[in-house]
Parts: C-alpha cells; sequence; structure tokens
C-alpha cells in the first residue's frame, strides 16, 4: 500500500493500475484527483502550515470528505477538524476559530451536522466505542478518521490517535488477534461491526435529515447516499476481509499477544492509508473482477454529474415530491442501481471465498 501523504503528491496507484489493465480512461475521477491535489496544496498555504505555524503541537488539522477522498470538485464542501491529542487548552479555541476564519473567505463551509468545522479531541473518539456515550457524531468522527481522513501539516497527532483507535479495536477483539491460521476468526469483528453501524447510521440519519430539513438538499444528499457514502462502507468492509484475504504469512511465528497485536496494527495502518477508491480498486484488481469497469464507469459518471455545476445545483434544490420530473434525478438514480449491481456481484456472486466472509462476518 501506498500511503496518502501529507506533502500533498495525492498518490493512487491502483486506480491507475486498474485504469490501464481495462484500458480505460475516467476522466472526472482523474480531474477530481487532480483538483484535491491543487486545494490541498492551496490550503497549506493558507493555513500557513509549517511557516507560520497554526496547527499547536498536539493538534493536526484534519480534512474529510470528498477532499480526502480525492474526490474534489468545485462544489465541494471543506470537511475540517481540528484533532486534539493532548490537554484540554484555552489555546485550542482560538486556534479553531483561527482557521475557520481563514478559509472561511475561500471554501464553502462545513454541512449542518456539527461534525466538522470545529474541535474533536481524542479521549471520546478512541474511549467511548459503543454504549450510550457513543453518539452518532463520535461514531462518525472516528470511522472516518480511519476511512477518509488526510493531516494537513504536523500529522503526527493525527497519526497518534488513528493508531490508538485500531489498538482500542484490536486489543478488545482477543479472539482476533491471537487466532490462528485463516480457519479461526480471521477477521476484525469489532472494527467491523462499527463500520456496519456506522453505515447504517447513516442510512437511517438520512430519514432524520429530510424531516428536519424539510427536503432541502434531498437529490444531492440521495446522490451521495447511493455512490460516495456506499464507496466509504465498501472499502471498509474490504480492508478488513483483507485481514483473511492476505494474512502475513509469518504471523502465526509471532507467540506474544501484544506483538501480534502490534503487527496487526501495523496492517490495518497501511490499508487505511489508501483512499476509499483505491482499497476498492486495489481489490478489483488483485481479483480481477469482471464488474470492475461497471463499478469504475459508474462511478466516474457521478463525478461528472458534481462536477457539472448546473446539474449539481439542480440536485441541491430538487425536493423528493419532484424528483419523477428530473431528468438529472434520473441519471443518478440509474448510476446508483448500476453501482449497486456491481457491488453486488463483487461482494456475493464473483468470489465463493468473498461471498463468504460477507455472509459470516457481514450479516450473521
Amino acid at each position: 500500500y501506498r500511503s496518502r501523504v501529507s506533502d500533498n503528491s495525492g498518490i493512487m496507484p491502483f486506480l491507475d493500475q486498474l485504469r490501464d489493465r481495462l484500458g480505460k480512461e475516467w476522466p472526472s475521477l482523474m480531474a477530481a484527483r487532480h483538483d484535491a491535489q491543487v486545494t490541498r496544496s492551496e490550503l497549506s498555504g493558507v493555513l500557513a502550515v509549517g511557516k507560520d505555524r497554526l496547527d499547536p503541537a498536539d493538534a493536526s488539522i484534519v480534512v474529510f470528505g470528498s477532499l480526502a477522498r480525492e474526490e474534489w470538485t468545485s462544489g465541494s464542501d471543506l470537511d475540517w477538524t481540528l484533532l486534539i491529542d493532548g490537554q484540554v487548552d484555552p489555546e485550542h479555541q482560538r486556534t479553531a476559530f483561527e482557521i475557520a476564519t481563514r478559509l472561511r473567505a475561500k471554501y464553502k463551509k462545513p454541512g449542518l451536522t456539527g461534525v466538522f468545522g470545529n474541535m474533536a479531541f481524542s479521549h471520546p473518539i478512541i474511549h467511548q466505542i459503543g454504549g450510550q456515550d457513543d453518539t452518532n457524531r463520535n461514531t462518525t468522527q472516528r470511522i472516518l478518521l480511519l476511512l477518509e481522513s488526510v493531516p494537513i501539516g504536523d500529522p503526527a497527532a493525527h497519526d497518534r490517535v488513528l493508531r490508538a483507535i485500531l489498538q482500542r479495536y484490536l486489543e478488545d477483539d482477543e479472539s482476533f488477534v491471537n487466532s490462528e491460521g485463516v480457519t479461526g476468526n480471521s477477521v476484525p469483528r469489532f472494527l467491523l461491526n462499527d463500520i456496519v453501524r456506522f453505515w447504517r447510521t447513516v442510512a437511517v440519519d438520512f430519514a432524520a435529515k429530510q424531516r428536519e430539513r424539510g427536503g432541502e438538499g434531498w437529490g444531492l444528499r440521495t446522490a451521495k447516499l447511493r455512490m460516495s457514502r456506499k464507496l466509504i462502507f465498501a472499502a471498509g468492509l474490504i480492508a478488513c476481509f483483507e485481514c483473511h484475504l492476505h494474512r502475513p504469512s509469518d504471523l502465526d511465528q509471532v507467540l506474544r499477544s501484544s506483538e501480534r497485536l502490534s503487527r496487526w496494527q501495523d496492517f490495518l495502518r497501511e490499508r487505511f492509508r489508501a483512499t476509499p477508491l483505491e482499497i476498492v480498486a486495489n481489490f478489483l484488481y488483485g481479483w480481477n473482477s469482471p464488474s470492475a469497469c461497471t463499478l469504475m464507469d459508474s462511478y466516474d459518471s457521478f463525478l461528472a454529474i458534481l462536477r457539472d455545476e448546473d446539474k449539481r445545483q439542480h440536485l441541491e434544490k430538487l425536493r423528493p415530491e419532484d424528483r419523477r420530473r428530473s431528468s438529472v434525478f434520473r441519471e443518478v438514480r440509474d448510476l446508483g442501481h448500476s453501482f449497486q449491481d456491481a457491488l453486488t456481484k463483487v461482494f456475493f456472486e464473483e468470489s465463493h471465498v468473498v461471498g463468504n466472509l460477507v455472509r459470516r462476518y457481514g450479516v450473521f
């Protein structure tokens, strides 16, 4: 795995390899990747990271969403968080305010949920997994930190928090850490179950937001739920399944539980350095999936719609009762069906090994 590195190089080798194998051109994917690279470079300048440091020593400025996934378009929100891994300091509030002030003039502010555009502290994200104190917001921050986050500037706090999250999932999953061979508990259930919970929470929250906002923004949220949100979930499943599919060959020679935990921690950390699209593209490439073309073509067409300002604005304004009269929505709906059909074939039909993993760990 190649990293999503903080120097904004935007390396996506798996997508390029899959494109070369299929002999395809995905212009919207490539353009979105380029725009994400440029925007992240600009963002470093706006925040003066590395020169006139704005990020405290115990924190990282972290971006999420389409910018982190390298799917950036001119209409994208800039989802960011000041991720703090240290003692409470009044200076953190002032820093977060200064970040928001600098970004407000140039970028679209985050959505209305309050998950982004402010501070986040490592303690609840790491220690409140499950139980009544693990709010939807806390769960969302944690899973998106794993699946779609990139630090701007000093990555130290970001990396510490991600490794601590993985340690928390793994140390409470003893049967996975100490399993022997692929016949045992070869998938991290604790982590996978939380990724599944995140996806179901996103789906349930969709209905709540529709009611709370009176249908405002329904069309665009529907498009994202059918495509980009579902891609994130698929990437999370694949990362967990790779513990079985690509289990380190020498792991069973390691006897100490703490060392085994560390090895799995490293294994998963490398997987989560890739973007969701990279994770899925690598999986499709490795299994030589017959559905790769359909899946990637539909996602490229989805990004083409988001890059079209007229179509994006149409979706932003579209209300549920008007969907049958919208040719743009029909286009999104058809792409969603193609994307879903391809995912169904990839996860259930093309490989009995993968299908069994989904049935055993993803369903029951």
